[in-house]
């Protein structure tokens, strides 16, 4: 069975909460929490069976601190972070763990999205991280490699944070940039597009698996990690990588 599963699936939306339609957050919310619901679901039954397993969920700092425009998807991550928690404790004397990745604005589609509905430039957006610059899907790729080994053998139930200071600085919280404008408000949830882990190299795309019972959630597995995102300490492992199609 699969010794990772990498809960990897969302899509991102920025929208006032009184301007927002219910088919909006019912999409948001079926694809960034039921989809790592149903990857739970469905893979940590046989990690349980092997007795060892690790599972990373995805979430973001908008599962943290608060953000003007973010209510759905800040909703969606935080369901993460606390799901993420339940299922660690619920999991935790069966050698599965369970932990979330937080990242900031990560050099991806995602992150064009949010400077393009902000009004912003990717200067800009460098310039929200108090270290300068976003982050890179390999940033996310290493962290994710740490929380899949066994060198976070100790590591359930936490919540990583990848953010460049970002949640480190006061008032971090509220608006990143600037008032939301409708006329720079695109509607359309633009898919995420952090962080594939497919034949050790750090890509946007994984290797078709099968579908899962959710009409938006699916489940693609990728090939076992190795050079150059890195190697597992004690030997390569079957991973499996939740995206959005």
């Amino acid at each position: 069975g699969p010794d990772i599963l990498v809960n990897n699936a969302a899509i991102y939306h920025i929208e006032p909460v009184d301007e927002m339609d219910v088919e909006d957050w019912k999409h948001l919310m079926d694809i960034n929490v039921t989809g790592v619901f149903l990857g739970l679901k469905h893979c940590t039954p046989l990690m349980r069976e092997q007795g060892q397993g690790s599972v990373i969920n995805l979430s973001s700092v908008a599962g943290i601190i608060g953000l003007s425009g973010h209510t759905c998807y800040g909703a969606s991550k935080g369901a993460v972070r606390t799901m993420t928690k339940d299922a660690a404790i619920e999991l935790a004397d069966t050698g599965v763990r369970v932990n979330s990745l937080h990242p900031a604005y990560i050099d991806t589609q995602m992150a064009d999205y949010g400077a393009e509905v902000q009004g912003a430039t990717k200067d800009e957006l460098d310039a929200m991280h108090p270290i300068g610059h976003m982050g890179e899907p390999e940033d996310v790729a290493y962290a994710v490699l740490y929380l899949a080994s066994d060198e976070s053998k100790f590591m359930t139930g936490s919540e990583m944070v990848l953010d460049g200071g970002l949640t480190a600085r006061s008032g971090a919280g509220g608006r990143l940039l600037r008032p939301l404008q409708q006329s720079n408000r695109p509607r359309e949830c633009l898919q995420r597009t952090n962080v594939g882990l497919q034949a050790g190299n750090c890509r946007r795309n994984g290797v078709p698996l099968g579908e899962l019972e959710h009409p938006v959630a699916r489940v693609r597995a990728v090939a076992k990690l190795s050079e150059p995102v890195g190697e597992f300490p004690h030997g390569r492992r079957e991973v499996v990588l939740g995206v959005a199609h």
